[in-house]
């Protein structure tokens, strides 16, 4: 039963990633932590105590609590091979040398991509944010559907917002702002 249950979520996952956009992606709303009505629950849960592991570039563990519930946060989910995801991260940059000296970090979760792509691209368009190397557990932890997906913790650790899909500049500052 459980071999199954790994399979089918496996199956549903990759799905997902390769479909590259959320639900809300075509209409470019974006969903506050108190609207995600169908995902309250998980993100309630999540919300409270987020922990997560996983690898950087260079293949060292992180842990989610060096920075979630210590600062404001953002955690992109992303792939190289995503054109939504590419088509975002001029906003996201820009955005990042605004916030980042106010004390916001963004930590970039690549999923269903390489560490040497992920490092050769985040390079190339000047990512200076902390890359990290999504996985099947972490994408389960906040029901990821499709990337690009962001999410927005206070300082408390406590989830503000979050989009679902590709978003330009206006979009995402009102999440940053709703951060600090």
């Amino acid at each position: 039963m459980s071999t199954f249950k790994n399979l089918t979520f496996l199956l549903a996952l990759a799905g997902l990633l390769v479909s590259c956009g959320g639900d809300d992606s075509q209409t470019g709303k974006s969903k506050s932590f108190a609207q995600s009505q169908n995902k309250t629950t998980q993100l309630n849960k999540t919300s409270q105590m987020v922990y997560f592991r996983a690898k950087d570039l260079d293949g060292i563990y992180h842990s989610s609590d060096e920075w979630i519930g210590k600062k404001p946060v953002v955690i992109n989910f992303w792939g190289t091979w995503c054109p939504p995801c590419r088509k975002e991260l001029p906003d996201l940059i820009r955005l990042y040398d605004e916030y980042n000296s106010r004390g916001v970090e963004i930590i970039g979760l690549a999923v269903n991509d390489q560490p040497g792509k992920v490092r050769d691209f985040s390079r190339q368009m000047g990512m200076k944010w902390v890359m990290l190397m999504g996985d099947r557990e972490i994408a389960g932890m906040f029901g990821i559907r499709g990337v690009p997906m962001t999410i927005f913790f206070n300082s408390e650790g406590q989830i503000v917002q979050e989009f679902h899909g590709m978003r330009d500049y206006e979009a995402f500052k009102v999440g940053f702002e709703a951060i600090l």
